[in-house]
């Protein structure tokens, strides 16, 4: 399950040539103050074992 909940001033792009799986032990947070732009063209594997906690402002 991906949960992206937060204030996102503009778009999110996520473009995936492949699988992604992300295994969290704990909570995802995301807040974005701008554009966040993720192309993949291999797998993405994210274990995390504790939070994860991401505030870009610039």
């Amino acid at each position: 399950m991906i949960i992206l909940s937060s204030s996102l001033m503009n778009s999110v792009v996520v473009d995936l040539g492949a699988n992604l799986v992300v295994d969290l032990g704990a909570d995802l947070v995301v807040d974005l103050g701008a554009n966040l732009v993720v192309d993949l063209g291999a797998n993405l594997v994210v274990d995390l074992g504790a939070n994860l906690v991401v505030d870009l402002g610039a």
